[in-house]
């Protein structure tokens, strides 16, 4: 049974955990069965690079904002 259109599409940002994940695993939708084990090996190997990438992500984020912020917030900006 295949699916429709909107049922492939990914909604959540590629830069939130899920959202990286959803994207990722969508290369594990095909028919082999041979071919999906396979690629679900590949994309659970992918999933915690792209966690990390978005945690480093979040931690620059709010480095950085701390850093900008920081001289208005103490009243030299």
């Amino acid at each position: 049974m295949s699916k429709l259109k909107s049922e492939k599409v990914v909604i959540s940002s590629p830069l939130s955990f899920s959202g990286s994940a959803k994207r990722i695993w969508k290369i594990t939708d095909v028919d082999n069965p041979a071919m999906k084990v396979l690629l679900s090996l590949v994309a659970a190997a992918l999933i915690p690079f792209a966690w990390i990438f978005v945690a480093f992500w979040y931690v620059l984020k709010i480095v950085f904002s701390i850093v900008f912020e920081f001289p208005s917030i103490i009243g030299y900006g």
